[in-house]
Formats: structure tokens, C-alpha cells, sequence
């Protein structure tokens, strides 16, 4: 038996959400007056709307009046998510080269006492090669002001740099200035300067280095002047925990100079003193590509008086590749022409983007490991159908309990609640030898002339027939007004079915299949099903969709117990389940090629044949789409039909 499982719906999780504990859950929300008193003192322009929701800030947590939050901070690969991860114990994403793990600032909880917990803020560093500095001031800039908007201030900032650089490079030092300027004077005095990979450098070089750092002035000597501190991180969880633990035994918030500027004075980010100190760097750097080019132009020049065609080519891709660079430190220098609240609109964009990009990757992967997961139980079922063929060819066994006889089953529910109304399939296929009915939601057709007879006015809902001796032997349809009708032969040609009618009651019937050899199924409205004259492994297979919740669609009961059922699993997505029989050959390499992921809309297989089948397909398990049809059918006017009703 083959199965093809749904796809689940997916949901955004929020990492690390906590319900509030019953003595926070109010208390929580509100600042004590004299609490309330210092902020408005310390915050003046800072007054938002009561009740304004601040758990984008904690990960999706309710706010408490212990929390602390602290910026970790530094130049790309420092060791700012490794640092997070040892302290908080979270998962956090860590690069391993000049690349940067984090393009947003995000958020990560330690919890340091049952009524402390410690916010660690992910900032994305400078000197990155997949982000310029311009965009990462933006989202740091944006993360501080809507903070700021939201009562929300740091109460410390953790600096990394790489004790194992050998010197302090020209962009770090650039980066370190960008940073004093952001912070502003009166937040130094909550700055931990922290070195990183004293694990990885010789010690002798390390404590060196870590001396130049201190006493020169351009460096950490000046901030360290101004109440800031310095600390060695080991790489270790305690010690990650020492230096945040420094930093919230002094409960004081910081103001950033950052911060004031765009939301208190109202200034645009090039207006602000980093942005100013990133706008001059930037231009710096604007007149030094253009002197390049310049000169390169001129290289260029002299190349051409001399018919150098070669390194005139040469010199033009150089210059081609200065005039982008000068474009993009135009453009980065343009960007910072931003107001805080343009500042937010974007990084609201940008997250809600990774978002969309996150759980299209977890749809991608959880879609994987269901394709595998599918193709292991497929192949052990075929495993075991093939040792049970092999038993029945030796002697030592049979398929069936009752050594090879067919079962009837069911599971009644008589006089239960009704669970849904009737089945409205849009599509319907029934055929069997010559005879068909056809349905799409845009027409019906058969070539069963009693039917057209019967209810000459009301299209066909849904039905089923099994023919046998050149005539439609039986037959059962629903019509658009819910009338059902059986061929007189019916009572006949399904006794069991017939009884099964007169018990549980036509009227209440939703779906029925009719098989050779007296075989059917057959549910109704409140639950109750049977089948009848079915092998064991058909009444198992359905017994289990039953059980976990899977709704039954259709059933089509084919040659020499073979049968095809497709299911649902939430009003979204479908699936599908088999056991072919080797039968169908066809039919069957059509699902295996390329593991095809389709919606079965409907689907019958011919009872008296080996080969003919009908089958009407969407391109993706959720059902939408263009149907499409796939058949091998024998009879020349059936196919024609076919196409006549798509």
C-alpha cells in the first residue's frame, strides 16, 4: 500500500513565549508612581498611549518591573551571538567567518532569578560584507527609538572586540568612534569594553594587547576615563554571566545620545553625531574612489593613444567597478537622510520579510521530511505485501485471517449526532466497461440512459456504478435536491449494502463505492460506515484514517482487491492512500515519478480491468489550481466523453 500525507498548516511560533505567572500578571503592567515619577523626569518627550504592548521587545513575554535590558554590541565575527548563546543558554545562530549571523536586532531572555530576567539585545555588526554600515546603524537606530518610544531603556552595553587581532585595524577604530558617538558621553559610564578569544591567542599576546587598548587614548584609554569598564570574556557560560551580572547590581537606565536626538529632537539620522561621523567616513571614502577612477580614466587615456586595445579593456572594467563603488557610498550616504519614524517603518518591513522567508524555509523542510517519511512507509508496505505474496505462493501463509476470504466491517454511530451535510465532490468519475457518468463543476454527462430519465432537470451531485455483462448492472446517485436513487437491480447486486440502506436509512447516506464481487463502502452523515466483502487490508487501512481524524473523500475499489482512498486532513490540504496490486501500471508510475505532490480530486479505477483507470489531478496537495486529467481507458467513446467534460 502506497500513501502520499498531507501538508500540515503552519503557524508563526513566537521563540521563547512564557505565560505570566498569576502574582505578575497584573502588577506587571504597571510602574509604581514614584517608578513612574523618575521616568517622566528622566523622559520628558516619551509618552505613549496606556496599554501599549511592549512583548515585541521581550520575545513575546509580558513585560515585568525587574527586567533589564543590555546591547551587546561590536564588529562582525567578535563573538556577539556566541557570547548571548553561552550566557542565555538559548539557541542562537553563530557565524564562523566575516559573515554575519545577525541582520536584525533581536532579543534573547537569561533569566537570572524567578523575578529578574536579563533581555539580551542581538545587534548586527559593523564591518559586515553583506550589509553596509549605513543599513546597520539604521536597524540599531530604529531598535533604540522605538524602544525609547515604548518606555523602554538600556541599563548597559557590552562592547566586543577580538583580542586576537593583532592591531587595531582602520575600520574598527572608524566603528569604535561610530559607537562612542552613538552612546553619547553620559552612557559610558554603563559600557562594558569586553575582549573575546582569549582562547585562541597566546596569553603573552593577549595581555599585550589588551594593555595597548587601555592606556591609548584613541582606543578604550578615553572611555575608560569616563566611567566605562573592561572585562575578559573566557568563552565559558560563567563567565559571560559575571560580565552581564556586572552591569545589574545598578538598576540605572542610560539614555543614548542616539536615542534623544531622533526621538526627542526630532533629528534625521544624518543629523545625529554618528550619523554624522558615518556620513563623514562615507564621503571620505567617496573622494578617495573618485581620485581612483580619475586616475584610472587617464590610465585609460594614454592606453588608447597607444592602440593598447587589451589593457584599455582592462582599465575599463576597473573603472567600470569604481563608478558602482561610488554609487553605492552615494546611495549609503542618501540613506541616512531618515527620520525615526521612516527608521521603524523599514525595519518593520524587513522583519516582517524574514518572517515570510522563515516559516517558507520551514514549510520547505517539514515538506522534506514528510516526502521521506512517506517514501519509508511505502516501501515497508510494499515489503510486507511482497513476504505476504511470497507466503501464499510457499503455502506457509495467507493474506487474511480467514485464510483468503474477504471481511465485511464497520463502525456504527446510529442515532449520533450528525456531523456534516452531504459530500459535495466538484468533480465525479464512475466508469466500468463502456459505461460512464462524468461530472465537472461546469457540466455532467452518461451514457446511462435512465439516468437522464429519471431527474431530466437536476444535475447529478454525486454517484457510483459498476457494470458487468455488457448493461450497468447497478447504480446509485444523488441528485442536486438530495434525492437518491438506486437501479432496481441494486438490492440484487449488494445485498449487504441494501441492509446496510434500510437500517441506517437512504435519506442520511454521504458517500458510497460499489467493487466487484458484491464489495462497497459506505458512509453516512453522522459517521457510521461500512464495507463489505473487502479485503483485510482495505477495512485496516481505513479503520486507521478513521481513528487519527481523517476525513474520507473517495474510495474506488479496483481489480482483484485493489483500491485507491483519498482523505482529508484540514480544509486546506489533501492526500491520498493505495495498494494497486501491481495493477494500473500506469496510474502508479504517475505518482512515483519525481514523488509527485498532487491533489487527487477524483479518481476511479475499473473494476473488470487491469489497465484503465481515470484520474483528475491538481498540481499541489492543497486542490487549487488548473485540474488536470490522466487516464488509460480502453474504450474509445468513454475517452471521448472524457475530454468532452473537462
Amino acid at each position: 500500500m502506497k500513501s502520499r500525507p498531507m501538508k500540515p498548516r503552519q503557524d508563526l511560533l513566537q521563540v521563547e513565549w512564557q505565560e505570566p505567572s498569576p502574582e505578575h500578571s497584573e502588577s506587571s503592567q504597571e510602574l509604581s508612581s514614584s517608578d513612574e515619577e523618575e521616568i517622566e523626569d528622566f523622559r520628558p518627550s516619551v509618552k505613549p498611549a496606556s496599554g501599549e504592548n511592549t512583548k515585541n521587545f521581550r520575545g513575546g513575554r509580558f513585560p515585568r518591573q525587574n527586567d533589564i535590558f543590555i546591547a551587546v554590541m561590536g564588529i562582525t565575527g567578535s563573538g556577539k551571538s556566541s557570547f548571548i548563546s553561552k550566557c542565555s543558554g538559548k539557541n542562537v545562530k553563530i557565524g564562523h567567518s566575516q559573515t554575519s549571523c545577525t541582520s536584525v536586532v533581536d532579543v534573547y531572555p537569561y533569566e537570572v532569578s524567578r523575578d529578574c530576567t536579563v533581555y539580551l539585545i542581538d545587534t548586527p555588526g559593523f564591518d559586515d560584507s553583506d550589509k553596509t554600515d549605513t543599513q546597520v546603524l539604521q536597524e540599531i537606530a530604529a531598535w533604540l527609538s522605538d524602544s525609547y518610544k515604548h518606555r523602554i531603556l538600556l541599563h548597559g552595553i557590552i562592547y566586543l572586540h577580538r583580542i586576537s587581532d593583532t592591531r587595531m585595524q582602520g575600520s574598527a577604530k572608524r566603528n569604535l568612534m561610530t559607537f562612542n558617538q552613538l552612546c553619547g558621553k553620559d552612557a559610558l559610564r554603563k559600557v562594558i569594553l569586553v575582549s573575546t578569544m582569549w582562547d585562541i591567542t597566546p596569553s603573552e599576546d593577549a595581555v599585550r594587547r589588551e594593555a595597548e587598548l587601555k592606556e591609548t587614548s584613541a582606543f578604550w584609554g578615553w572611555m575608560l576615563e569616563q566611567g566605562s569598564s573592561c572585562h575578559q570574556y573566557k568563552n565559558t557560560a560563567d563567565s559571560a554571566r559575571q560580565i552581564v551580572l556586572s552591569l545589574t547590581n545598578e538598576k540605572a537606565e542610560i539614555l543614548t545620545d542616539i536615542q534623544e536626538q531622533l526621538v526627542d529632537k526630532g533629528l534625521t539620522l544624518d543629523e545625529t553625531t554618528a550619523g554624522q561621523s558615518l556620513n563623514t567616513a562615507l564621503r571620505r571614502e567617496l573622494r578617495k574612489l573618485a581620485k581612483e577612477r580619475k586616475a584610472l580614466e587617464e590610465d585609460m587615456r594614454a592606453a588608447g593613444e597607444k592602440q593598447d586595445k587589451k589593457t584599455q579593456e582592462a582599465l575599463q572594467q576597473e573603472r567600470d567597478r569604481y563608478t558602482v563603488l561610488i554609487q553605492q557610498a552615494e546611495d549609503n550616504t542618501h540613506a541616512l537622510k531618515v527620520t525615526m519614524e521612516n527608521l521603524i517603518a523599514k525595519r518593520d518591513e524587513r522583519v516582517a520579510e524574514m518572517k515570510r522567508e522563515i516559516e517558507k524555509l520551514k514549510r520547505e523542510k517539514e515538506e522534506s521530511i514528510r516526502s521521506v517519511k512517506a517514501k519509508l512507509e511505502r516501501e515497508k508496505l510494499k515489503a510486507k505485501n511482497e513476504e505476504q505474496s511470497r507466503q501464499k505462493r510457499a503455502g506457509t501463509g495467507v493474506e487474511d485471517p480467514q485464510k483468503g476470504k474477504r471481511v465485511t466491517y464497520g463502525q456504527s454511530y446510529q442515532n449520533g449526532e450528525v456531523k456534516s451535510p452531504f459530500a459535495k465532490p466538484p468533480f465525479l468519475i464512475s466508469f466500468s466497461n463502456s459505461f460512464y457518468i462524468l461530472k465537472s463543476p461546469k457540466k455532467w454527462t452518461s451514457n446511462i440512459a435512465k439516468l437522464n430519465d429519471v431527474q431530466p432537470k437536476k444535475p447529478i451531485e454525486f454517484g457510483c456504478m459498476i457494470a458487468a455483462a455488457g448493461k450497468a448492472s447497478a447504480r446509485i446517485v444523488r441528485y442536486v435536491n438530495g434525492a437518491w436513487v438506486l437501479s432496481k437491480s441494486f438490492a440484487q447486486a449488494y445485498p449487504g449494502f441494501n441492509d446496510n440502506l434500510k437500517e441506517l436509512g437512504l435519506e442520511n447516506l454521504d458517500i458510497c463505492a460499489l467493487g466487484p464481487e458484491q464489495q462497497y463502502y459506505a458512509r453516512w452523515l453522522d459517521g457510521t460506515w461500512f464495507c463489505g466483502n473487502v479485503s483485510t487490508v482495505l477495512v485496516q487501512t481505513i479503520k486507521s484514517l478513521t481513528q487519527r481524524g481523517f476525513k474520507i473523500l473517495t474510495i474506488s475499489l479496483g481489480y482483484d482487491d485493489s483500491f485507491f482512498i483519498t482523505y482529508e486532513l484540514d480544509p486546506e490540504h489533501m492526500g491520498y492512500l493505495y495498494d494497486l496490486r501491481r495493477y494500473y501500471r500506469s496510474l502508479e508510475r504517475f505518482l512515483e515519478k519525481g514523488k509527485k505532490k498532487v491533489g487527487i480530486q477524483a479518481i476511479t479505477l475499473d473494476p473488470y480491468s487491469q489497465i484503465d483507470y481515470m484520474v483528475i489531478f491538481t498540481e499541489n496537495d492543497e486542490g487549487d489550481g488548473d485540474p488536470k486529467y490522466k487516464f488509460h481507458c480502453s474504450n474509445d467513446k468513454t475517452r471521448e466523453a472524457a475530454t468532452g467534460v473537462r
